[in-house]
């Protein structure tokens, strides 16, 4: 079977369907891998930029965004290497005014049992995070 890994513009597209004939074929390419015909791969960095396109260029609510992305990660055609990662990150996102990459490394780190070494004092927001500063505490 054919795997394929989705890029960032064909989650775009498919969502916010603005191009009517790219809308059209990731259409197909989604039912494709809905009906078994193909598998694809949603890749964690591949989201990052959904998120970042979606919020700054299109203005989309990041409360909504967690409803909006959730199909792709849990359709049943589509692979999604850190699934609970994302899932975990977007709620952050949604709950928070934090940057997504911010989110996205509180959830890889509870979810890898890692503390996070960072200046970026946004940390200190989540209490399941073990955040430190490199060369100590501010």
């Amino acid at each position: 079977m054919q795997k394929l890994v989705i890029d960032a513009n064909v989650l775009i597209r498919f969502l916010r369907a603005d191009h009517p004939e790219h809308f059209q074929r990731a259409r197909s390419l989604f039912q494709e891998a809905e009906i078994g015909n193909l598998r694809l791969v949603l890749l964690s960095s591949v989201l990052a930029e959904v998120v970042y396109v979606l919020t700054s260029v299109y203005q989309c609510e990041r409360s909504t965004l967690h409803q909006t992305l959730e199909p792709f990660w849990v359709h049943g055609g589509i692979e999604c290497p850190e699934k609970e990662v994302l899932q975990d990150a977007m709620q952050r996102f949604a709950a928070t005014n934090l940057d997504y990459m911010d989110c996205y490394i509180a959830a890889y780190s509870v979810a890898n049992q890692l503390g996070v070494s960072s200046f970026d004092r946004d940390f200190r927001k989540f209490a399941d995070v073990d955040w430190n500063v490199p060369g100590g505490s501010e």
